[in-house]
C-alpha cells in the first residue's frame, strides 16, 4: 500500500472508533439518566464526570429497554 492508503486507513479506522464509542456513550448515558444519574463529558471527551441528580422517579417496569437485545423464544 501507498502512504497515501495507510494514511487514509489509519485515519478512517480514528473515525470509526470515535463513532462507535460516541454511540456506546449515547446508549449508558440514556440508561444511567433513567437511574437519576448524570454523566458530564469533561474537556475533549475522554474523561467522564458522574452526578447524582435530585427526587427521581421509579423505574418504569412498563418500558422496554431499547437497546437490550431481544427476548430468546
Amino acid at each position: 500500500m501507498t502512504r497515501m492508503k495507510l494514511a487514509l486507513r489509519g485515519w478512517v479506522q480514528v473515525v470509526w472508533g470515535q463513532v462507535v464509542r460516541e454511540i456506546g456513550y449515547a446508549i449508558s448515558h440514556d440508561r444511567l439518566q433513567r437511574r437519576g444519574i448524570l454523566i458530564e463529558k469533561l474537556g475533549h471527551g475522554l474523561l467522564y464526570r458522574a452526578h447524582r441528580m435530585g427526587a427521581t422517579p421509579g423505574p418504569d417496569m412498563g418500558r422496554v429497554d431499547p437497546y437490550s437485545p431481544p427476548p430468546r423464544a
